[in-house]
């Protein structure tokens, strides 16, 4: 007796399912829980997607981040974006048309 194959072309894709939930969903703050107190972070507006970037540092820079972190009950993510958003705010007004040049150039 040879087995039925199972017939899968009326169903639905789940992961075009979950797309659909998560397109439709509206835009939430994002709540994380630390313990204590619950922290609301307000994604950027005009920032849609973010991108992933890799760093190395030393083991005491890491351990010291992580600490401090923790510490203003924060994330390691939410300090380095920080500290790059006003590097970038400083540089900026050292030279202004530099960065606002390389802009237009690698657009």
């Amino acid at each position: 007796m040879q087995a039925k194959k199972k017939d899968f072309t009326q169903m639905e894709n789940p992961a075009d399912i979950l797309q659909d939930e998560i397109s439709t969903e509206p835009d939430r703050p994002e709540v994380m829980t630390t313990g204590k107190r619950n922290v609301v972070r307000h994604k950027a507006p005009e920032q849609k997607r973010s991108e992933r970037m890799g760093l190395l540092v030393t083991p005491a820079t890491a351990r010291d981040i992580k600490l401090i972190a923790s510490l203003k009950e924060t994330s390691v993510n939410a300090i380095a974006n920080k500290l790059l958003e006003n590097y970038i705010k400083s540089y900026s007004k050292k030279n202004p048309d530099t960065l606002e040049s390389a802009r237009k150039l690698f657009k």
